[in-house]
């Protein structure tokens, strides 16, 4: 009956439910946007007040990076018990207080800290967001589905810098993140009151009144009702057998590759997301502009973003993510050497965040493809909490590299240099399909 269900959704054209679907998981994605640039944002203003050396900005920097591998590992995974609508409500009810108490920190410490709580949120919920995306999704629209709800990422990025740019300069940089929050406190009841759980999810687990709401669900989506639910499967797996399924003979090769691929791209992406708007100051720009830099590579990634999308249904989706990580890796190279230059840094800066925005959300739309339904939230959740060890150790490399003076355009070589390994990775995937 799951299968039945499945292919009715891969076969038909998406109903205005669905696309619902699709609308709110971006809106969700849009704070994943907001949060990574809002510390990066205010980097250089908490940096002034707090007397801080470049290497405790990389520690707090990574600290809500490291929250994200932290949730990505140990709480996205319970989407495959309790579903990934009520994971995601969990995530939105940790990230919103610690996002508005961000904004009361009186030091570096406790800032921090309340950035790790919010990372544990962001990392628990974005496995769930392109899971059920793609569960949703027919198979003609997922992976353009999926780019699309990726691209609420660099939304969130430009919509919260162009604020972020006002509210910093009129309120200071805690206002930033009260703003923060309060967004994400306003998304609870939407979630909550709109987004359907996965269908897949409900047929397979079998939660308490599951056949009443996939009849809901269905009758929503103008589909025929059901009257039986299959036989339920034995839950005889525990959690570590099923990580172990992520290494058994049909996985392993899949999962190594994209553990190396998440790891390297977010080790290229978090550095240029995390220290762009600082470097930028660094390198004789004022506040606003060095943040103007950062924007801008949302920008780009606004436009890359849905044209990966529209690729993938012309070509093979690895071979994309190859070609765009390996042009990112040039144009990075180009970044550094123009941090000094203002017109022509922005201009570059608009391509790179276009083939890097593409790079890492090629990745997100090709990551459900790899595993079936009982270990897809599981496979993607361990693989976005390795890729975010790469994210959390960018920053903190990063720091110290520039406490060691190392030059601009050095750093942005270094931390270029992954994403030629993520390119070789992605032309060894291949996807069993989706299931």
């Amino acid at each position: 009956m799951s299968n039945t269900v499945q292919t009715l959704i891969d076969e038909n054209p998406m109903s205005s439910t669905q696309i619902i679907v699709v609308v709110l998981c971006t809106l969700l994605n849009m704070m994943d946007g907001i949060d990574i640039l809002i510390t990066a944002f205010t980097a250089s203003s908490i940096m002034s007040e707090w007397n801080l050396s470049n290497q405790t900005l990389g520690l707090l920097l990574s600290s809500g990076l490291f929250g994200m591998a932290a949730g990505a590992l140990f709480l996205a995974p319970l989407a495959d018990k309790i579903g990934r609508r009520t994971l995601i409500i969990i995530s939105l009810i940790i990230i919103s207080p610690a996002m508005v108490l961000s904004a009361y920190s009186s030091n570096y410490i406790e800032l921090s800290f309340l950035r790790f709580i919010t990372g544990i949120g962001v990392g628990g919920m974005i496995a769930s967001i392109n899971t059920i995306t793609a569960e949703y999704s027919s198979l003609k629209r997922r992976n353009f589905a999926v780019t699309i709800v990726q691209s609420g990422n660099p939304v969130g990025g430009v919509l919260g810098g162009l604020a972020a740019v006002y509210i910093i300069s009129q309120f200071g940089w805690r206002s930033a993140f009260l703003y923060a929050g309060l967004i994400s406190c306003s998304l609870i009841p939407l979630i909550y009151w709109k987004l359907p759980e996965s269908l897949t999810f409900l047929i397979k687990a079998q939660p308490k009144n599951a056949i009443k709401k996939i009849n809901s669900i269905l009758s929503r989506m103008n589909y025929e009702r059901i009257d039986v639910l299959p036989a339920k499967e034995q839950k005889s797996e525990n959690k570590s057998i099923s990580i172990k399924k992520l290494f058994s003979n049909e996985n392993r090769k899949n999962t190594i590759l994209l553990w190396l691929s998440f790891f390297t791209i977010m080790f290229s992406f978090y550095f240029t997301m995390s220290w762009t708007p600082k470097l930028l100051i660094l390198a004789g720009m004022s506040t606003s502009e060095g943040i103007s830099g950062s924007i801008l590579l949302n920008l780009g990634g606004i436009i890359g973003a849905p044209l990966l999308g529209y690729f993938a249904t012309k070509y093979k989706l690895q071979k994309l993510i190859g070609l765009y990580g390996i042009t990112t890796a040039a144009l990075m190279i180009a970044f550094g050497f123009l941090t000094n230059n203002f017109m022509p840094a922005l201009f570059v800066a608009i391509f790179l965040g276009f083939f890097l925005f593409g790079t890492i959300i090629g990745l997100y739309a090709l990551a459900p493809h790899v595993y079936g339904v009982d270990l897809r939230a599981t496979g993607l959740g361990y693989a976005i909490g390795v890729g975010r060890l790469g994210a959390v150790l960018a920053p903190l490399l990063a720091g110290h590299l520039l406490d060691i003076e190392l030059s601009i355009p050095v750093l942005f070589l270094i931390f270029s240099a992954p994403l030629f390994l993520c390119g070789y990775a992605q032309n060894k995937i291949y996807p069993a399909g989706f299931k």
